[in-house]
C-alpha cells in the first residue's frame, strides 16, 4: 500500500490532527531524516528534525530495533502500526507514544509519514478498548446463550427472567422475549407443569450448582425427560447473583426424579 497525498493536503492533516492531540512524524527514506511535531498549539506545531545518527544516540539499542522494526514494517508492506513506541522527552524522560505509518510517494522523494499520540491520550484510548472488550465479551456470551442447543434462561435473585434463549422460547409456546421478560420464571414454568415449576423454586434458593431430571407431559401428551442444570453466576455483584436454569429435553426417559 502506497499513498499518495499532494504536499499542500498534509499542512491542512496536521492541523486537523493536533485538535485532537495526534501529531505527525516523517522520515525522508533518501537523505535519513526523521522530523517530529512538538508542541500543542493547533494552528501551527513545531517540527524538530533528527538525523537518524542524533536518534540512535537518543535511544537504547534495544529501543531503537523497535523503532526501526515499525519502519520497516511500513516500507515492505506500505502500512504499519498501531504500535507502542519508545520516546524521549525534551529533559531527558523516557515514555511511550502510539504509532502507526504507511509508505508516501510524493514526487521522487520516498517517505514514511506516521502519526503519534501521546501518553495521556493512550491511557484514555486504552480505557476506550477496554470497555470496549467487554462489551464485545457480553455480545459474544449472548450470542453463545442464543444459539445454544440447550434451554437456558436467565432470572434475577428475585425470581424474574432477565435473559432468555431461542430453544427455551420455543419450549414455552413464546415467540417474543418480551412476552416473557421480567416475569416470573417460577409462575411461567409452573403453568406448564406444577412439580416443574416447584423445582425451579426450590432451586432458586440455593447457592450450589445442582442439576437433575424431570419428566414433563407437554401439551400434545408426550412424555419428555428434562435434564436440567442450575447455577448462579460467578463475577463481581454487589447484590445476589443472577441465577441460571438450563435444560436439555428428551422423549421417553425414567420417570421423574429430585433435584441431586
Amino acid at each position: 500500500m502506497t499513498i499518495h497525498v499532494p504536499s499542500g493536503h498534509l499542512e491542512i492533516l496536521s492541523r486537523l490532527q493536533r485538535t485532537v492531540g495526534v501529531h505527525m512524524w516523517t522520515l525522508d527514506l533518501d537523505h535519513g531524516v526523521f522530523q517530529f511535531e512538538i508542541g500543542q498549539n493547533t494552528d501551527s506545531g513545531t517540527c524538530r528534525s533528527l538525523p537518524l545518527e542524533i536518534l540512535r544516540s537518543l535511544l537504547a539499542p534495544e529501543e531503537m530495533q523497535i523503532v526501526a522494526a515499525h519502519w520497516r514494517e511500513a516500507a515492505l508492506s506500505g502500512i504499519a502500526g498501531p504500535a507502542l513506541l519508545p520516546f524521549v522527552k525534551a529533559d531527558g524522560a523516557r515514555s511511550q507514544v502510539e504509532s502507526a505509518c504507511c509508505l508516501l510517494r510524493d514526487g521522487q522523494t520516498n517517505s514514511l509519514l506516521g502519526v503519534f499520540r501521546r501518553p495521556s491520550v493512550i491511557v484514555s484510548n486504552q480505557q476506550e478498548i477496554g470497555m470496549h472488550k467487554e462489551r464485545l465479551l457480553v455480545e459474544y456470551v449472548e450470542a453463545f446463550i442464543d444459539n445454544s442447543p440447550s434451554a437456558i434462561v436467565v432470572a434475577s435473585p428475585g425470581g424474574s427472567i432477565i435473559s432468555i434463549n431461542q430453544e427455551c422460547l420455543r419450549f414455552l409456546g413464546k415467540s417474543h422475549r418480551s412476552e416473557v421478560l421480567r416475569k416470573s420464571l417460577h409462575e411461567i414454568l409452573r403453568a406448564i407443569d406444577i412439580g416443574l415449576g416447584d423445582i425451579v423454586a426450590q432451586v432458586m434458593g440455593s447457592t450450589k450448582p445442582m442439576r437433575g431430571r424431570y419428566d414433563v407431559q407437554l401439551g400434545h401428551g408426550k412424555r419428555h425427560t428434562l435434564y436440567w442444570r442450575f447455577f448462579a453466576l460467578s463475577g463481581s455483584f454487589s447484590t445476589s447473583p443472577p441465577k441460571v436454569f438450563a435444560f436439555d429435553v428428551n422423549s421417553g426417559g425414567p420417570r421423574a426424579g429430585s433435584p441431586q
